[in-house]
C-alpha cells in the first residue's frame, strides 16, 4: 500500500550550498544574479541547483525584505488607444529589464487605486508606474514616495506632488 504520509522533501538553499560548498549566502546571492560573486562560484552553485532540482522561492525572499522583480503599472482608462500603446511598450521594457509587469486597471476610481496599491505593497512591488485617476490626492502618490518606493507617474502632473512626472507628447505622436 502506498505511504501518502511520506512527503519528498524538496531541495533547500541549505542543500544546494551543501553539494556546492559554499555559503546559504552565496547561493542567495547566485540566485538573485548579485555581481559580487565569481563566475566560477556561480557556475559551481547553479550546477548544484540543476542537480538537486533547486527551485528558487522569491514568495519567501520578499518576507526578507528584497523586491519581487514585480512593476506595477496602475492604468486609468484602458478605452484609450495612445495609453495602451504606451503601456505596451512600457511592458516591453520593463521585460527587457528582467522585471515582470502587473497591470492594474483602476477605471478612473481613487479608491481602486488605493486599494490595488495598499494590497500590491504586500507583496514587495519593485516599483510603480501611475497613470493617475482624476482627483488623485498628491499627498497618497507623497506617501508612495516617503515609504521609498520608486514610482512614476504618466501623462497626468500632480499639483504638489514629489512625484517623477512622465507628461510627454505621446498622444500627440500616437495619433499622427
Amino acid at each position: 500500500m502506498l505511504e501518502l504520509s511520506k512527503k519528498i522533501r524538496k531541495p533547500s538553499i541549505i542543500d544546494v550550498a551543501a553539494l556546492a560548498g559554499v555559503s546559504k549566502s552565496t547561493v542567495s546571492l547566485v540566485v538573485t544574479n548579485s555581481d559580487k560573486v565569481s563566475k566560477s562560484t556561480k557556475e559551481k552553485v547553479r550546477k548544484s541547483i540543476d542537480e538537486l532540482g533547486y527551485i528558487y522561492n522569491r514568495g519567501a525572499a520578499s518576507l526578507k525584505g528584497k523586491s519581487s522583480k514585480l512593476i506595477a503599472i496602475f492604468v486609468n482608462d484602458t478605452t484609450d488607444p495612445s495609453i495602451i500603446k504606451l503601456v505596451t511598450r512600457l511592458e516591453h521594457e520593463i521585460i527587457r529589464m528582467g522585471f515582470m509587469p502587473i497591470q492594474i486597471n483602476t477605471h478612473e476610481s481613487c479608491i481602486k487605486q488605493e486599494k490595488s496599491f495598499n494590497l500590491l505593497n504586500e507583496y514587495n512591488i519593485a516599483g510603480y508606474f501611475i497613470f493617475p485617476v482624476e482627483n488623485t490626492p498628491a499627498d497618497w502618490n507623497n506617501n508612495i514616495v516617503n515609504l521609498g518606493l520608486p514610482v512614476m507617474n504618466i501623462i497626468k502632473e500632480l499639483p504638489s506632488c514629489d512625484v517623477i512626472n512622465a507628461i510627454t507628447t505621446f498622444k500627440k505622436q500616437t495619433q499622427s
